[in-house]
């Protein structure tokens, strides 16, 4: 990841700082979310040869979600799934999503929160229903990786 870092750094973004493996990255920026995501995929790219779809997430979404989510209250965090979408869901997304998955489902503006007791692979994926729906790029981390990001940020 230091390749990233590096290229991340010279391209501007501040305090650059990489989660694990995870392929998270947090750093601190003027730009908007579009021209962040835009920025990223190019360092990405620059760094590694790799394509990536970036959806930049604020430091107060996470905080809010992680302070607010029901669903996280009692469950294991890797069987929480929460996708960040790149724009706003409309009016409605949360009642189409729990149609799919009735009563593991929470909207949090951009972030769909999805529990999933018995393992995120065996739930029906929340990134390709919302990519599918709404036409929006979409990628899902696992609560306990959202967590230690929004620890990061704090």
């Amino acid at each position: 990841m230091a390749p990233l870092v590096a290229e991340l750094e010279r391209t501007g973004f501040a305090e650059v700082v990489t989660i694990a493996q995870s392929g998270n990255v947090v750093v601190t920026t003027e730009l908007d979310r579009e021209a962040t995501a835009r920025s990223v995929e190019a360092a990405v790219l620059a760094s590694s040869g790799a394509t990536t779809v970036a959806v930049p997430v604020g430091a107060h979404e996470l905080a809010e979600l992680v302070a607010t989510t029901r669903l996280s209250r009692g469950a294991d965090p890797a069987r929480v799934l929460v996708v960040a979408v790149d724009r706003d869901l409309p009016p409605g997304a949360v009642v189409e999503l729990e149609r799919v998955d009735p009563g593991r489902i929470e909207v949090h503006g951009r972030l769909v929160v999805h529990a999933c007791p018995d393992g995120v692979a065996k739930a029906p994926s929340m990134v390709a229903e919302v990519e599918r729906r709404w036409g929006a790029s979409a990628t899902g981390r696992n609560l306990r990786t959202i967590e230690r990001i929004s620890a990061a940020l704090a």
